[in-house]
Parts: C-alpha cells; sequence; structure tokens
C-alpha cells in the first residue's frame, strides 16, 4: 500500500506552502489527550504541530479524508453558529467534547465532514524524542551574567493530571517491588514506572507516595497515586 501525505485540505483559509512540513505514516500514530483532564481523544497519523491552521481562531486544520482520525469524543446533537469579526457569514459548527470533562476539543464546519478542526490548545501530546517539529512551548531563562535565552519547556505527561476541582494531584504509576532504592525508572504518557525497595504492594504504595510527595514538593494529601491500574 503506498504511502500518503497531505497535499491539500477544505478550508478557505490556507493553502499548503510546504507538504514536508506535515508528517508521514511513517512516523507512526500519535494520541492527543485533552488538556484539562489527560483523557485520551484523538489518535492521528499527523503532527498537529505542523498543520495548518484557521486565520479565524487559530484552530488546526485536519484532513480526515488523508488522514487516519480516531477521535474518541462526544458529537454535540446542536449546532453552535458563530459570526467571525467584520464577516457577515454565519458559520455552523458541530462541535465534539471530550468524554470525560466535557470541554470543547474541535469541530466540523458547516458541514464539510472531511475536514476536523481542533481548538487552539484543547489537545496535547507527550513525545519521549523531542525534534525539529516539538510541538513544546519556549520559555525564557536569565542566567547569573544576566544573559537571556530561550529552552523549550518540557510537556507534562498524561498521567500526571489534576483531580476534579484542582485540590489534588493524580498520578499513574507501574510499580517493580524489591528493588535496590526507590527510583524511577521510565515515564511514558500512560504511566510512571518506579521502582521500590518494600516486598508488599501495600507498602510499596506507601514508599511510592512519600517518594513522589518529596519529588513534587507538596504535601501527601495533596497526591492521587494510582498503583497499578488501581488507587491507592
Amino acid at each position: 500500500m503506498p504511502k500518503r501525505s497531505t497535499i491539500a485540505y477544505s478550508s478557505e483559509d490556507f493553502r499548503l506552502n510546504n507538504t514536508k512540513n506535515t508528517t508521514t505514516a511513517k512516523d507512526g500514530l500519535r494520541t492527543h489527550y485533552c488538556h484539562v483532564c489527560s483523557n485520551p481523544t484523538l489518535i492521528t497519523d499527523a503532527n498537529l504541530a505542523a498543520l495548518p491552521r484557521r486565520r479565524g481562531d487559530q484552530s488546526t486544520v485536519l484532513d480526515r479524508t488523508t488522514r487516519v482520525c480516531r477521535l474518541r469524543a462526544k458529537r454535540s446533537d446542536e449546532i453552535t453558529a458563530i459570526r467571525r469579526k467584520g464577516s457577515d457569514v454565519v458559520e455552523k459548527q458541530t462541535r465534539y467534547y471530550c468524554g470525560e470533562c466535557k470541554v470543547p476539543v474541535c469541530y466540523e464546519c458547516n458541514e464539510e465532514k472531511g475536514t476536523l478542526y481542533v481548538f487552539e490548545g484543547a489537545l496535547r501530546s507527550f513525545e519521549r524524542k523531542r525534534g525539529n517539529n516539538s510541538s513544546g512551548r519556549m520559555k525564557r531563562k536569565i542566567d547569573t551574567t544576566g544573559t537571556t535565552s530561550e529552552e523549550e519547556e518540557q510537556p507534562v505527561p498524561p498521567c500526571i493530571r489534576r483531580g476534579k476541582g484542582g485540590k489534588k494531584v493524580i498520578v499513574s504509576v507501574r510499580v517493580t517491588e524489591g528493588e535496590e532504592k526507590c527510583a524511577v525508572m521510565d515515564i511514558c504518557a500512560e504511566r510512571i514506572l518506579i521502582s521500590a525497595t518494600k516486598e508488599n504492594i501495600k507498602d510499596c504504595e506507601r514508599e511510592v507516595l512519600e517518594f513522589l510527595s518529596e519529588a513534587f514538593k507538596c504535601r501527601v494529601a495533596q497526591l492521587c497515586v494510582l498503583v497499578n491500574e488501581e488507587e491507592e
């Protein structure tokens, strides 16, 4: 089967100036998570950071006819009418909402089901290997000599997220018992792999909780640790 790449898309706002900016299927599928609750929402073979944006609201344009697009969001039965500033045209949006926290994440426009528009900042991904197409934000850093430079902020993995109301930090972890020391072995989108010195899983849970409390500089009461997919 030949490899596919996006060479055109349905939008009145843009034209692709450089098809090399898009991600081909050889890069594999990417999971994008709700920015609010970290619920897995969109699986696609496209790099959203490299796709074009609409001029009106800076939403990302995803061509569903040439890209893998597996959406785990609830489609609204209602139509949202939008009139852009300086225009008399009424745009009709069919919106999709996160299945967990119910915030809007993307929409279809004027019944163009072949094109999905992802709201700016609604989704995030977590890639271990950061490259030239990285979507990480830049932060300004000033050293002791007063020199200003920019460096990329590393994204927070979706396995670390805020609980309802924002009072607790929820962390999904996988624990290996009976190791020499308590330490972080690996981090992925779904969980943090942590080694623990205790043999009993219940003792390990407490050890990991105290370890993360010190690492995050917060109280134990502020953490909710999901150990091996079960709540601590």
